[in-house]
């Protein structure tokens, strides 16, 4: 697996791609709503997805996106608790850093 570039090319290509997914779903009338963006990164031991769960829920119910490291462990369970929420409006984004 190739490696990635500098950081900061890293969070452009990101920014790009995100305004991407915005523009298309514009297009095709599925607007994605503007709320703000909330990461979660925590511990990777198994021990932390309750806790991460429960964070997850919590901001499924505050009118946000939320931004994860795409791990194991916190980052899984604020992604299943945010996305497994009745009436959630806002998106889940894992990003899964390369090798």
């Amino acid at each position: 697996m190739g490696r990635c570039g500098s950081g900061q090319k890293l969070i452009c290509r990101m920014s790009y791609r995100l305004h991407g997914c915005f523009n298309m779903a514009k297009q095709k009338g599925t607007a994605i709503p503007r709320f703000p963006i909330v990461g979660v990164i925590g511990s990777h031991d198994k021990d932390a997805d309750g806790r991460g769960e429960e964070v997850g829920a919590w901001l499924a119910t505050l009118d946000v996106h939320l931004v994860t490291g795409g791990g194991t462990g916190a980052m899984l369970g604020a992604s299943k608790g945010f996305f497994e929420h009745a009436g959630r409006e806002g998106r889940v984004l894992g990003i899964v850093p390369c090798a």
